[in-house]
């Protein structure tokens, strides 16, 4: 039998304030690394309350079509390190370290990749 009083668990709140965020579905979150954590928004969808105005506006919005992949780095979880837009929704994501840099790569529901130097 393990002591349980041996063990803790650390929580880091991930801050996404941003208002480009707010309206968006969480598709899926993935650990990138012992460092990284990405987030997958998929497209705006409508708030309730809003005004036809509203909904009108954001609508009208290339970026209210596509889906964000922000990926935090946990020693700064107030804002996000990188914000990508996809045109397809990614089903997964991966953050992968070469010798030039960083290159995160993320798999769509559609069959496509996408690759983005986040740098």
């Amino acid at each position: 039998k393990m002591d349980s009083s041996s063990y803790s668990i650390e929580v880091t709140p991930v801050t996404c304030a941003s208002p480009a965020m707010a309206t968006r579905p969480i598709v899926a979150i993935s650990c990138l690394s012992n460092s990284h954590v990405t987030v997958i928004f998929g497209p705006c969808t409508d708030k309730e309350g809003d005004s036809q105005e509203a909904i009108q506006a954001r609508r009208r919005k290339r970026l209210h079509h596509m889906s964000l992949l922000c990926v935090w780095h946990l020693s700064d979880p107030k804002k996000p390190r990188y914000t990508l837009a996809c045109h397809a929704q990614p089903k997964c994501a991966q953050l992968c370290f070469t010798q030039s840099g960083a290159v995160v790569v993320a798999g769509g529901v559609d069959g496509s990749l996408s690759l983005w130097d986040p740098e």
